[in-house]
């Protein structure tokens, strides 16, 4: 699973973003595991579960208020295989949820210097209540199982199916039971019941029109702990003695090598997917022996990674005397309009007016017609002619 998780590009690529999904992440991992110690231990299984609904409420309060609809199928499994009672179920829940909404209110209400804000209930009501979402792009009901989890996934989807398939001529085997039995401590487990609350959190979000794969990720573990299962089945088939079970027993070795290489071409692929940040540090170079004056840097430029964390010259100020001096470089990120004090741009586009400098290349696209990638020119630095 460990080998699995870290050749697939998405999960590894962006749980190192500062997204409330990614904040979320981990207190969902944990609730996940616990989960699946419940299903699985012969003892303690209410205390795993309760561990389990109480990770994954707080996620839910604080960072992401649509894995309430993973809490939903979670929580009927728990009760359905008498794990947690419904009293238990309401208590943990209410006083879980209570306390994360009561620090999420109290933290942001500070920050943001505002009357009781809880952030996911305004999210809720913008995208969900009044639709706001779909002003961001609408997707067919089908995209989260037929475009998002196999991109997320690769190669981990079908071995996942692997895990799953019953016992035929094509597989003779099952899954080894050393793979989750440990003496007396693990009850039987069918990994199918992995699968129960995200399969169904995947449906209900898929009635929403607006859909991104992050929305998904906190499902990849599990999907990649069945297929582990997965890749323990198939390689249990080298035992058998016919060359069509030897040669099945390396589809998860060569299912691993198609992942690598394929993370590492869409990782570079990626590097430069940020012509913006580039560009402005390329600019720093161009002008460090120049006096101070401001930049305009296009919409394309800040998208693409030009943030205020690149600005290296930014002008704060200082005070001397009573007075408020400037001596810093001064970064326009205005839409409407290039300020007429800015002599220099990063921009798209190219006029008479400005000379270009320097460009910065960057990915365009894919030409699968041609099996073509496209690299090329996307930013320009440029100078202001003087008159």
């Amino acid at each position: 699973m460990t080998l699995l998780t870290i050749t697939q590009f998405h999960y590894p690529f962006w749980s190192s973003r500062t997204l409330p999904n990614c904040f979320a992440l981990p207190l969902v991992n944990l609730s996940h595991y616990f989960y699946i110690k419940s299903s699985t231990r012969k003892n303690n299984k209410s205390r795993y579960a309760a561990i389990s609904l109480i990770y994954i409420t707080a996620a839910a309060v604080i960072f992401r208020i649509e894995l309430v609809a993973m809490i939903l199928p979670m929580v009927f499994q728990l009760w359905f295989n008498r794990r947690l009672s419904t009293f238990k179920i309401a208590l943990i829940g209410g006083v879980t949820g209570l306390t994360a909404l009561f620090t999420t209110v109290l933290v942001d209400s500070y920050f943001w210097s505002s009357k009781l804000l809880w952030p996911e209930l305004n999210g809720l009501l913008f995208n969900v209540y009044n639709n706001k979402s779909s002003e961001w792009g609408v997707s067919p009901w089908y995209t989260y199982f037929l475009a998002h989890l196999p991109k997320l996934l690769m190669t981990g989807l079908p071995l996942s199916i692997a895990a799953l398939l019953p016992k035929s001529s094509f597989l003779p085997n099952e899954i080894n039971q050393k793979f989750i039995t440990i003496h007396n401590k693990v009850a039987s487990f069918q990994p199918v019941s992995l699968l129960f609350p995200s399969i169904n959190y995947i449906f209900i979000l898929s009635f929403l029109g607006h859909k991104e794969w992050r929305f998904i990720i906190y499902t990849i573990p599990l999907f990649n702990a069945l297929a582990g299962l997965g890749m323990g089945r198939l390689n249990d088939l080298w035992k058998m003695n016919t060359v069509q079970m030897k040669l099945m027993a390396l589809v998860p070795v060569l299912a691993l090598a198609v992942n690598f290489s394929a993370t590492f071409l869409v990782t570079a692929l990626s590097s430069l997917n940020y012509p913006g940040g580039s560009a402005l540090s390329q600019f720093h170079h161009l002008v460090a022996q120049q006096p101070p004056s401001t930049v305009h840097l296009d919409v394309l430029t800040a998208m693409t990674g030009a943030s205020r964390f690149g600005e290296l010259y930014r002008d704060v100020g200082c005070d001397i005397g009573e007075e408020k001096v400037y001596t810093g470089w001064s970064y326009s990120k205005n839409e409407d309009h290039i300020p007429s004090e800015a002599q220099w741009k990063i921009s798209a586009d190219t006029d008479d007016e400005w000379t270009v400098v320097d460009s910065v290349r960057g990915f365009k696209g894919v030409s699968l017609r041609n099996l073509n990638i496209d690299i090329g020119e996307l930013l320009h630095i440029q100078k202001r002619k003087t008159t």
